[in-house]
Formats: structure tokens, sequence, C-alpha cells
């Protein structure tokens, strides 16, 4: 049968030395984890028990005698080294996509364990430029989100700064409306706790209708490598180990005044405008404190409404 072992950099395993090209018996009972001489059928199964280090030698082997196995780790009592595998055929072996430095990825350009999106430098990560572990959304920066462009925790929305949001846009915890700058809201556009929106109750029955560039709001914005100087460019990838996209959180203010600059260049922004301020107990003061856009910037371009004249009596 053949398979695979990890071993140190001295070709040693469990204090035991082996030499590329020979054979090696083992006398008395086969016991996984504790007797015979250790393989996996697959590379990458090696690396759940060994560290994924260049540093580390890798050969090819062929089981000669009997062999247990159990979930793709077996142990048999003869054991021939074939011959030690390049680090670079190790890569290929384990990851089924290009460019990954890690391990288990299947997409391009990880650098930790277990991706099958792209450009991820964490680990367990099904989405894309993910710099956490476990998120199956693309582009965030914590650990656990199933969202996209979360700064946080555990969320399941999107655009999230804080942990263990189901909404959106939140700046907090335990969110489940969206937009909000507090924790424990159930509402959307609040600073305080509760369902609420603009700190007010939220009138039952009531299923608010919001402008669009409110939901394409980026948090998690990408920097090209070749658009930056040679500093910023040698300190991103020393960093993050990216080589083509420098993934930053530009904040929730920057990230609402980069979707509001884009919304007032559309056609239909008074549209936009006129749902934004029709939302139920909008608050200029409350908008701004969360967004950072004053009045005065929504107004503007506005025309205003012409007063009556009174007819002469």
């Amino acid at each position: 049968m053949k398979g695979y072992k990890v071993f140190d950099k001295n070709w040693r395993c469990l204090n035991f030395q082996y030499e590329v090209g020979k054979t090696y018996v083992h006398k008395g009972t086969l016991l996984l984890c504790r007797s015979g001489f250790h393989f996996c059928i697959k590379l990458v199964d090696c690396f759940r028990y060994k560290e994924f280090s260049p540093d580390r030698k890798v050969a090819e082997v062929e089981a000669l005698g009997e062999v247990v196995e159990e979930e793709g780790k077996c142990v048999t009592d003869k054991l021939r080294i074939v011959r030690e595998i390049p680090w670079e055929e190790v890569q290929k072996l384990c990851n089924g996509g290009s460019g990954n430095t890690g391990v288990r990825n299947l997409g391009r350009n990880n650098h930790g364990d277990g991706n099958v999106g792209n450009r991820n430098a964490g680990s367990g990560n099904s989405g894309c430029m993910n710099l956490g572990w476990r998120n199956a959304g693309s582009e965030n920066i914590g650990n656990y989100n199933t969202g996209d462009q979360n700064f946080g925790d555990n969320n399941t929305g999107h655009g999230n700064m804080g942990s263990l949001n189901s909404g959106n846009f939140n700046r907090g915890w335990w969110n489940t409306g969206s937009w909000n700058d507090c924790n424990y809201s159930s509402g959307f556009f609040n600073t305080c706790s509760h369902r609420y929106m603009f700190d007010k109750p939220l009138p039952e029955g009531v299923f608010p209708e919001f402008p669009v560039f409110l939901s394409q709001m980026k948090v998690i914005c990408h920097q090209r490598l070749e658009d930056m100087d040679e500093e910023a460019r040698r300190k991103a990838t020393k960093r993050e180990k990216v080589t083509e996209v420098r993934l930053f959180h530009g904040g929730h203010k920057n990230a609402y005044r980069r979707a509001f600059e884009a919304a007032r260049k559309e056609a239909d922004w008074d549209e936009q405008r006129k749902m934004l301020l029709a939302l139920p107990n909008f608050d200029f003061k409350i908008f701004e404190k969360i967004t950072g856009i004053t009045k005065a910037e929504i107004m503007e371009g506005m025309s205003k409404p012409k007063k009556k004249r009174k007819k002469d009596a």
C-alpha cells in the first residue's frame, strides 16, 4: 500500500531514525498511535498531526506487511521509505489551487490552512480575502463570520464592526437589525439598545424601505500593491502576507462616506434622498453621529418648496 510520512529535518519520527531507501520491520502487536510504523494514505492527512513546514522531511512510503487503518491513518509492521518528496511537490499534493503556502487549500494565494476561497491569510475560510479563521463569507478580518466584510467575530450579516451581529453594518455587539451604533438592538439606526429606529419606537407593522446606497457600503477595501509606494508595499506584504491585493479596514464612517458620495452621482439620487428622509423617526443629528454625513450634505442641491403667496385682501 502506498502512503506518505512526515519526519523532522533529521529524518527522525518519535525518536526513531529513518533513511530513504531502507525498509523497517516491527515485531509485535500493531496499535494505532501506540506501536508500529505509522503513515497516511493522503499526504494532506499527515499534517493533521505534524506541523506544515518546509523544515520537515516528507517521504513517499510503501507498506509491505500487515496494515491497520482508521480514517486515513495507518500503521504497518513493515515499511519502506521510497523517496523524499520536494517541498514544492508537497504543496501541490496538499492544495487544490495555486500559490498556496498553507495546507488543504482549494483556492489561490492562501496562507492559512483549509481554505477553499482565494487570497485568505487565516485558516478554515470558505470565502475570499479573509484575514481571520473559519469565515464562510468574504473579506472578513475576524473569525467565524458567515457574512461579508465583517471586522469582528461570529457575525452572520455583512459589514459589521463588532461581534455576534446577525444584521448588517452594525458597530457593536448582538445587533439583529442594521446600521446600529450600539449593542443589543433589533431595529435600525439606533444609538441605544431596544427595538427602536433613530432612538424612538418603531411603529408596529411598519417595514421601512431603505435607499440603495446604505446597502452598498464597503467597510473593508482593496488596495492594489502596484498602486502603493515601495515602503507601503513592503510593509503590506510583510504584515499580511499577500501578493496581489491588500485589505484594509477603512472604518464605518469612511464606508458611509464612500457610498454616499457615489450615490450623489447617480441619476436616481433624488429618489434615494427622499427615501432616506422618509424613514420613520428620521433624525439628522443621529444620522450624522452614526455616518458622519451632515444635514447640509444631504440637503445640498435639493430645491426648496415655494411658499404660497398670500392673496391680497
